[in-house]
């Protein structure tokens, strides 16, 4: 899956945000470390988010003994979804 993220560039170095994860932010001394990083960000970001998810929805279901819950990875192709295209701004 791919995500667009934004660096921010300066001379102290790179931050990059990803604006679909709220928070998720990160930097590094030049613009290949800060999309490693970031990529470890996200990863990291949706592992934690998967399992408060998992948690919660557990919590609310406890009390259901009919229910069967279960969580599956899927893969989606967004290659063909209409993002605005990439674009550097010079401030």
């Amino acid at each position: 899956m791919k995500f667009k993220v934004i660096l921010y560039e300066n001379e102290d170095g790179v931050a990059v945000g990803c604006p679909t994860l709220p928070g998720c932010w990160t930097q590094g001394q030049t613009r290949e470390e800060a999309l490693e990083n970031i990529q470890t960000g996200i990863r990291e970001f949706l592992e934690v988010t998967c399992d408060e998810l998992k948690r919660e929805i557990a919590d609310s279901l406890k009390d259901d003994d009919s229910l069967v819950v279960s969580f599956a990875n899927v893969e989606v192709d967004v290659d063909e979804v209409q993002i605005a295209p990439e674009i550097e701004v010079k401030v």
